[in-house]
């Protein structure tokens, strides 16, 4: 018995530890650790909420930051251009790709071997890319991207007054 919760303790403590390394790449700390916890955790893991709902937010603030960001530095362009980069720019293989240059992937909560070696797989082939001349058209795992959307999402939810989230949410206090 004193060793699993030996172990309880040790997983808790790397779990923090893993927070606080992600908060530092990210440079914000967040108000609720539990949001960051959430966007990092996939639903394989079945002992707490995973990252779905946080990702639905985190699409939304990424595809306006984009579009802000577009729209302000390409002002003379047409809206059918605009919409052309801003889907360029805001789709599964860049976030994918933002996802393992920032590592945000080691620190994904995951309890589905398969998919981890399709992760694993996807970022060696992105390393072997780096040191070639060719510019691979990968098929990155939806999951990558996710975690990246999750990550702006549980950002952003945190930047919000606790009085203006939803009652029903157990994150406002």
């Amino acid at each position: 018995m004193d060793q699993v919760v030996q172990s309880l303790q040790s997983l808790s403590v790397d779990t923090e530890d893993s927070l606080s390394e992600l908060e530092d790449i990210l440079k914000y700390k967040f108000k609720s650790k539990s949001l960051l916890k959430e966007a990092i955790t996939h639903s394989s893991n079945n002992n707490t909420e995973s990252y779905e709902k946080l990702e639905f937010v985190g699409d939304s603030v990424l595809g306006y930051l984009v579009t802000k960001h577009l729209y302000c530095a390409y002002p003379k362009l047409y809206q059918g251009t605009l919409t052309l980069l801003r889907s360029r720019n805001v789709d599964t293989e860049k976030f994918a790709r933002v996802c393992v240059k920032h590592k945000f992937h080691q620190y994904l909560l995951l309890n589905a071997p398969a998919l981890q070696q399709i992760i694993e797989d996807f970022v060696k082939d992105i390393e072997d890319e780096s040191k070639s001349f060719r510019c691979g058209d990968f098929k990155p795992p939806k999951v990558l991207a996710d975690i990246v959307e999750s990550i702006a999402g549980a950002v952003f939810v945190d930047c919000i007054p606790a009085t203006v989230r939803t009652t029903g949410d157990s994150r406002n206090t």
